[in-house]
């Protein structure tokens, strides 16, 4: 016992010695020599045929700056030549981990982006829960906005993704999410669509774009998307305004979604198939109803409930419609469903071809379990 503890204070006795010389992982960098980069953005240059711009946004962690960020612009063949150009032109070193944001212009997202995210993908330092959007113009304006809100860009359009993601206003997506969509054979991707608001120092989701493979073919307005969201089975919560216009202030209803269930049921497959999709919506309460007549009686009931309804069946029939016939994109992913449960039949036919002409039947049921107090 006594030689076991003069062997423990000689090894405590060295690593006391040892301790100073300890300098921590071999690629630790003081936080003054790295420009981590928070947000990033990709243009088509105009007037250059293949060439792309990256702005990335940098915050400033100096005490003597004046700027909470800086926004720094490159040109290039690709996106490693543009990263590789740009990090010429700073001082510090390009770190990719902590991107908040990544934002393609429209232009960029028309042509393609797989080769961008391709090269993303495989670094792997590059963060794949960052949020993926498309600029309704070029991402560099989006860059160059700087909210009142909070003046790291990067930062704001997170707070404005995640805020709207809460309430379902648009889809939980992320960089890892539409990897995952872009390479399934039965499957499309889509992207929130974003813009500086008019008249503000401030950037809002304006809808959604829609992708066919790697390649943005269309969009959608915020009312659209909401009929996307309960197409595409992916509501949970948000509120839902009908409003009549007519004489006087006309009459409005406004329910609170809760959620829902979509069911599939194939009624026949063949060169044209023909699919039902049924949808149960979950309102918790009413929240406001100008509707002549007693609102907690059970005809009344049945008639907000009616017209919910058939508002939102013609809503969703309408996107579905979009989809087929100007996108010829299944964002709804019932590709992936009949590929899942009918095997052979996927195997037969080309499902981008098949899918704009399927018959889809769309049904909507709501269900008004809460009415709070509104009389």
């Amino acid at each position: 016992m006594k030689g076991a503890r003069i062997l423990n204070c000689f090894l405590i006795s060295l690593l006391t010695l040892l301790l100073p010389a300890v300098t921590g992982c071999w690629d630790q960098r003081p936080l003054e020599n790295l420009n981590i980069v928070f947000g990033l953005g990709v243009d088509m240059l105009e007037h250059s045929e293949g060439m792309i711009r990256l702005i990335a946004d940098i915050p400033t962690f100096e005490r003597e700056s004046k700027e909470d960020s800086q926004v720094i612009k490159r040109e290039g063949f690709t996106l490693i030549n543009g990263l590789q150009r740009m990090q010429k032109k700073v001082t510090g070193l390009l770190v990719l981990g902590h991107v908040k944001v990544l934002v393609f212009g429209e232009e960029m997202a028309r042509k393609g982006v797989r080769s961008i995210l391709d090269d993303l993908d495989r670094n792997p330092d590059f963060n794949s829960l960052a949020f993926i959007v498309v600029a309704d113009g070029k991402a560099e304006d989006i860059f160059g906005i700087v909210p009142t809100e909070n003046p790291r860009v990067s930062a704001h359009i997170e707070k404005v993704l995640t805020v709207n993601e809460e309430y379902t206003a648009v889809p939980k997506l992320r960089f890892e999410d539409f990897m995952r969509l872009l390479y399934n054979k039965y499957s499309h991707g889509f992207m929130p669509l974003i813009a500086p608001l008019e008249g503000e120092k401030l950037i809002g989701i304006i809808g959604l774009a829609v992708f066919k493979d790697d390649k943005m073919v269309g969009k959608y307005n915020m009312n659209e998307t909401f009929g996307f969201m309960i197409a595409s089975g992916r509501i949970t919560e948000s509120n839902y305004t009908i409003e009549k216009s007519g004489g006087g202030e006309g009459e409005k209803i406004t329910v609170n979604i809760r959620g829902g269930q979509r069911e599939i049921k194939v009624n026949h497959l063949g060169e044209i198939p023909e699919i039902e999709l049924s949808y149960k919506i979950k309102t918790s309460y009413l929240r406001e109803s100008n509707l002549p007549g007693k609102v907690f009686s059970e005809k009344k009931i049945k008639e907000i409930e009616g017209i919910i309804s058939r508002d939102i069946q013609r809503l969703v029939t309408r996107v579905i419609r979009k989809q087929q016939e100007e996108f010829g994109s299944d964002t709804l992913e019932i590709g992936r469903f009949l590929a899942a449960h009918y095997p052979e039949y996927m195997k037969s036919v080309d499902w981008d071809t098949t899918f704009p002409k399927t018959k889809i039947n769309v049904n909507v049921s709501i269900n008004l379990n809460r009415l709070g107090f509104h009389e």
